[in-house]
C-alpha cells in the first residue's frame, strides 16, 4: 500500500523533488534556529537581570537607613513579607535565601532577591518591565523577522532554480541524444561531457547497453531466418510426398483420412513457421492468404478433433452472428489453433465452448479439479498463451482472458 507521500513523490520530477526537500530542510532548520536564538536571548537577559539584581543585594547595608532609603527607582526593598504589596505578595512562595523571578503578576516583570540579615528576611524587587523589550515591539521583531525569511527564501528558490537548470542540462542533452539515436541506433551519443563524469559514464553505458541488445536481436533475426528456411525444405519435401499418395489413394480407401489429417498438419506446420517468422521480423503482413473467422474456426475445429476426441472432450461451436470481413489466415489459425490447444491439455472431460458473434470469438473451458491435479492459471498455460498475445498485439486485435476456479476464458476482439 502506497501513502499519500509516496503518490505525490512519484507524481513530481528531480527538479520538483530537490527543491521541495529544500524548501522543507530550510524552513525546519530556520524554525528551529529562530527557537534557538529566542531562548537563547531569553536566558541571557534573565541572567544579566539576576546578576545584576545579585550585585545590588551585596551592596545592601541594613545598618545605615539612609543607603538603603536610596536604591534605583527599578529596586524596591520590603523588610518583611507583610509589608510587601498585596499584588506582588502571593506570588512569593520561596524562602530560602536567593534570587528568583515572579511569573508575570499583572502583566509586570520582576525579579526578587531574599536576603538574610542580622534581623530577619528582606524582600528585594528588581521591576525589569521597563527594560524588556514589550510585546508591541517583539510582535514588530517577529514580523520584521518572518518578512526576512520569506524574501531569504524567495531569493534561494530562484537562486536554486538557475542552478537546477544548469545542473541538470546534461541530463537532458543526454535524453535527447538517446531520442536522435533511435534513428541512427550504430552511431555513437555525442555529449560535450568528460568521459570520465557521471553524464559521461551514463552515456557510454547505455550506449554500449543498446548497443548489445541491437546486437542481440540481429542474431535473433538471423536465427529465425535460418531456421525458417531449414524448417521450409522437410516441409515441402511432406508436401510433395503427400501430392504423391493422393494420386494412389482414393477418397473410400482407408488411408484417405490419415493422409489428409497428414496434409492439414503439414499445412498448418508451414503456417507457423511463417507467422512465426514474422514475429521475429516485426512485420504485420505475411505471404499466407486471407480468410473469414467461422472459415477458420471450423479449420481448426476438424485439426483438433481427433486430439479433443481421444481426451474425452467434445469441441462445441456456436454461431451468433456472421461477417464477410477476412483476416490472415495464418495468424488467426494460430490463435485460435493455440486456444483450443491449451484448452485440452488444461480442460477436463467436458465441453470447449467456442462462441463466435460478429467480430468476437470466445474459447471457454472447464478446469481440471483439484482431485485431477493443480489448477493451471491463466499466465502458466505454456507458449501457447505467449504466442497468442503477440500475434494479437501484432495485427492490432484485443486479447483478454480470464480465469476463476472452474472455468477458464479467452475473448479476441478482431478490430
Amino acid at each position: 500500500m502506497y501513502s499519500a507521500r509516496d503518490s505525490v513523490m512519484r507524481n513530481l520530477n528531480l527538479s520538483q523533488r530537490v527543491k521541495l526537500a529544500f524548501i522543507v530542510s530550510f524552513i525546519g532548520i530556520t524554525m528551529i534556529c529562530m527557537l534557538i536564538l529566542f531562548a537563547s536571548s531569553k536566558m541571557t537577559e534573565d541572567y544579566i537581570f539576576s546578576a545584576q539584581l545579585n550585585r545590588q543585594a551585596a551592596q545592601l547595608d541594613f545598618s545605615n537607613s539612609k543607603s538603603l532609603s536610596q536604591l534605583p527607582r527599578e529596586y524596591n526593598l520590603y523588610l518583611n513579607k507583610q509589608s510587601i504589596p498585596a499584588n506582588l505578595r502571593d506570588y512569593v512562595i520561596q524562602s530560602e535565601p536567593g534570587t528568583y523571578e515572579l511569573e508575570h503578576p499583572n502583566d509586570l516583570d520582576y525579579h526578587y532577591a531574599i536576603i538574610q540579615y542580622d534581623q530577619g528576611i528582606a524582600y528585594l524587587f528588581y521591576n525589569v518591565h521597563a527594560l524588556e523589550l514589550d510585546e508591541h515591539l517583539e510582535q514588530q521583531l517577529l514580523h520584521t523577522l518572518l518578512i526576512g525569511f520569506a524574501v531569504l527564501l524567495l531569493a534561494i528558490l530562484l537562486f536554486m532554480q538557475v542552478i537546477l537548470k544548469r545542473s541538470l542540462a546534461p541530463m537532458h542533452q543526454l535524453i535527447n541524444a538517446i531520442s536522435e539515436q533511435t534513428s541512427t541506433p550504430d552511431k555513437p551519443i555525442q555529449l560535450t561531457q568528460p568521459a570520465d563524469n557521471e553524464i559521461g559514464l551514463l552515456s557510454s553505458t547505455i550506449f554500449l547497453y543498446s548497443k548489445r541488445i541491437a546486437e542481440f536481436i540481429e542474431r535473433e533475426r538471423e536465427f529465425s531466418c535460418f531456421a525458417s528456411h531449414e524448417l521450409r525444405t522437410p516441409v515441402m519435401i511432406n508436401k510433395g510426398a503427400i501430392e504423391l499418395l493422393k494420386l494412389q489413394v482414393k477418397p473410400a480407401d482407408p488411408l484417405y483420412k490419415p493422409i489428409a489429417r497428414i496434409e492439414r498438419a503439414t499445412n498448418n506446420m508451414e503456417e507457423v513457421i511463417e507467422t512465426l517468422l514474422s514475429l521475429s521480423r516485426e512485420q504485420t503482413q505475411t505471404n499466407t492468404e486471407d480468410i473469414m473467422a467461422n472459415h477458420a474456426i471450423e479449420h481448426v475445429v476438424a485439426l483438433w478433433h481427433e486430439k479433443a476426441k481421444a481426451n474425452r472432450q467434445t469441441i462445441k461451436v456456436t454461431t451468433l452472428s456472421r461477417t464477410t470481413t477476412k483476416y490472415p489466415k495464418a495468424q488467426l489459425e494460430m490463435v485460435l489453433s493455440n486456444l483450443v490447444k491449451n484448452a485440452i491439455q488444461h480442460g477436463c472431460n467436458a465441453a470447449i465452448n467456442i462462441t463466435a458473434d460478429s467480430q468476437i470469438i470466445e474459447v471457454k473451458n472447464s478446469k481440471k479439479s483439484l482431485h485431477n491435479g493443480n489448477l493451471p492459471s491463466h499466465d502458466n498455460m505454456g507458449l501457447g498463451l505467449i504466442i497468442v498475445k503477440r500475434i494479437c498485439q501484432q495485427q492490432g486485435w484485443q486479447f483478454n482472458c480470464q480465469s476463476n476456479d472452474s472455468h477458464f476464458s479467452a475473448t479476441i476482439t478482431l478490430v
